[in-house]
């Protein structure tokens, strides 16, 4: 059979166990462009509560999340699919390239995946329940060349940082979105910003930033970092909170700084 909804266009084959009601169904794709943006987490479900007082009774809605993909069909879903997208929209971010080869088994999903942005690759795996409200979910990722200031603004909304990301990064967390595993985030991050800027006050160029950042429930501390920078070079301490999106940096000078260099880098 065939799906196709605008440039989404699906062929796909598999059978129907109509006595155990489970779906496997084989997916090859090549699609000219998919926004996720509108599929993904955070799905809200209202729940509503009740209380009296004055001598009547009251309903008060609030939202609650749901899992990124609903338990209701995707757990009855046995799915192997290797997709190829030209272009893939995610968090506002454009990609070419994209290629996905996932297992979905009853919410159970092992993934791998690569995309270009613009001249920068990146690549990496994903493993964990997305049917489920909680229980662990691991990712690795790694990129060469990504220029960091627009994945700040889509990941963090934060403006601080520009250059050419060079990362490593493997860790797990838990929850149903994105800012759920970012709270629960732990594992390790290595990283090397090259040729940026760092965009705090009058701001102050650098060649290169490395970075080596073990993570522990969506906190990372600073524990060998480094700046090699046109006005000063030093060494980095201090954290990332990525529960409450705020870090801390202290930069210690590793050379000496002339003294018409400090003029460009105070306020």
């Amino acid at each position: 059979g065939n799906i196709s909804k605008g440039d989404l266009k699906v062929n796909a084959s598999g059978t129907y166990n109509m006595k155990n009601n489970i779906h496997k169904v084989t997916v090859p794709a090549d699609i000219p462009g998919l926004n996720l943006d509108p599929l993904m987490g955070g799905r809200k479900a209202a729940a509503t509560s009740s209380g009296s007082g004055g001598g009547g009774t009251a309903a008060k809605t609030s939202a609650a999340k749901k899992p990124i993909l609903d338990p209701v069909i995707f757990n009855k879903l046995n799915v192997a699919a290797n997709v190829k997208l030209n272009k893939l929209i995610f968090k506002g971010l454009t990609f070419s390239g994209a290629s996905v080869n996932a297992k979905l088994n009853q919410g159970a999903t092992d993934a791998t995946f690569g995309a270009k942005y613009g001249n920068a690759s990146l690549n990496g795996t994903f493993k964990g329940n997305l049917t489920a409200q909680s229980g662990q979910k691991a990712l690795t990722f790694k990129s060469s060349g990504l220029p960091i200031e627009p994945f700040m603004k889509a990941f963090m909304n934060k403006d601080l940082l520009a250059g050419a990301l060079t990362a490593d990064i493997n860790v797990s967390g838990t929850g149903m979105d994105i800012d759920d595993f970012k709270r629960s985030l732990t594992g390790q991050v290595s990283a090397n910003i090259g040729s940026g800027q760092i965009q705090v006050g009058p701001g102050l160029s650098f060649s290169s930033i490395v970075l080596d950042m073990p993570f522990n429930s969506g906190k990372g501390d600073i524990k060998k970092g480094s700046m090699t920078g046109n006005v000063i070079s030093a060494d980095l301490t201090g954290w990332i909170d990525l529960s409450k999106d705020t870090l801390a940096v202290t930069l210690t000078p590793t050379q000496a700084m002339p003294v018409e260099a400090l003029a460009s880098i105070v306020g």
